[in-house]
């Protein structure tokens, strides 16, 4: 995803069913992290609510928000309390009734400064009360000191939007330190054909991490990190981490393949295993500990962090419904049976979804906590919650017109 374009944003619009109002205060918000966080709770009247195709398990949008992008391929991030999008050069929060909690700058790169084809700025949740903004570009050197590239990490406090830490991780002349799928792990490129691994936790240390000759990646999960190395016939795939690595945690000594899948920002970790040319495992972690909570007898997944319920009690992941404890529930994808993503999840266990059977046909599943699915037709074009707030609000995107709805859960 390329973000070289200059930030020509439209005003958020943000409405809702009962009161019609949209929230203000956007052109008074700082630019740079430094500045306080704007709370805001005025309202002026304003269009019919937005809203979205939706899953008939779903009410009518409580409120609706467009953002006037021009592209957003980012997903916002929903917690019990908070809606977290990326807006341009702003951090924007909204509460449970839709209304701004806080907006929030940070010292971002301009399209210029930005590589062809960064994935930056990037949000990321890292902890469950913790938000990353992940900037990346050139910097410009002092006097007849040369260019460098970096990146800069600004960590959010996601219920007030207080700034708990900024860091910046230099690259070279050339090249940005390369952030890894999950969390804030980074290799960065130093002498030629030398690489190093650096962490940046939760609480905004930064660590430098023993690096391999063959490393690949680095991930963090809260305040812990994980190297990645290998990846060739010659040096299999594995991870190490402080406490145990892949080599101590294989089922036995064919399982040369250690991977590190995803993880809930939190303790779980969800790792394969597998012999060249063999047959995979799954299993879950603690992740402080590497004590093996389950396994997990699914397909292996392609998100690396699981959406979460809003009290962190369950999480879903592809087919996987994963309790608090670590134990594992695979849904369909069986012989026979339809391949189910699953994309949100309540307090009580209940998740949502889709089945799929060939390129066309697609289905929702409505899955409760216990017994089998209820499975039904999906509307042309209808839209997939990502995320449940308290009170059973689940929370829909689209992000061709960068549309965020919230609709109450039917019983």
């Amino acid at each position: 995803m390329t973000h070289t374009r200059t930030a020509t944003l439209m005003a958020v619009t943000l409405v809702t069913v009962s009161a019609c109002s949209s929230a203000s205060g956007g052109d008074s918000t700082p630019s740079t992290a430094d500045a306080q966080a704007v709370t805001t709770s005025t309202a002026e009247p304003s269009e019919p609510a937005v809203s979205l195709p939706v899953a008939e398990v779903f009410a009518e949008p409580a409120w609706g928000i467009t953002l006037g992008l021009q592209e957003a391929p980012w997903t916002p991030v929903v917690t019990a309390e908070r809606v977290v999008v990326l807006d341009g050069t702003q951090v924007r929060a909204l509460d449970a009734e839709g209304q701004e909690a806080w907006s929030r700058g940070w010292e971002a790169f301009t399209g210029d400064e930005r590589n062809p084809g960064s994935p930056y700025p990037l949000l990321r949740q890292v902890a469950p009360e913790v938000i990353a903004v992940v900037d990346g570009g050139r910097s410009d050197g002092e006097g007849l000191d040369a260019d460098t590239q970096e990146v800069r990490v600004t960590l959010l406090d996601i219920a007030s939007g207080t700034v708990i830490e900024e860091v910046t991780v230099p690259g070279d002349e050339s090249s940005l330190p390369q952030i890894g799928g999950m969390g804030l792990g980074f290799v960065v490129r130093s002498d030629p054909g030398e690489r190093e691994a650096v962490a940046v936790t939760a609480s905004g240390e930064v660590e430098a991490l023993p690096a391999t000759d063959d490393l690949v990646g680095v991930v963090t999960v809260g305040d812990h990190a994980f190297t990645l190395s290998g990846g060739t016939e010659e040096a299999p795939e594995r991870y190490a981490g402080e406490s145990y690595d892949s080599e101590d945690l294989a089922p036995g000594p064919e399982f040369e393949i250690g991977a590190i899948e995803a993880s809930n920002a939190e303790d779980l970790l969800l790792v394969r295993f597998a012999a060249p040319y063999g047959e995979g495992m799954l299993q879950v972690l603690d992740v402080e500990t590497g004590e093996v909570l389950s396994n997990a007898e699914c397909d292996p997944p392609t998100p690396t962090q699981f959406v979460t319920s809003p009290g962190r009690e369950w999480g879903v992941l592809d087919s996987m419904r994963i309790d608090a404890n670590g134990d594992v529930e695979c849904v369909g994808g069986g012989e026979g049976e339809r391949r189910v993503i699953l994309h949100a999840i309540t307090d009580s266990g209940r998740a949502f979804g889709v089945a799929h059977q060939g390129a066309n046909e697609t289905r929702f599943v409505d899955l409760p906590p216990s017994g089998e699915p209820v499975v039904s037709d999906l509307a042309e074009g209808a839209r997939l919650p990502i995320g449940v707030m308290d009170g059973d609000i689940a929370i829909h995107w689209d992000p061709e017109d960068a549309i965020v709805t919230a609709n109450q859960i039917k019983e």
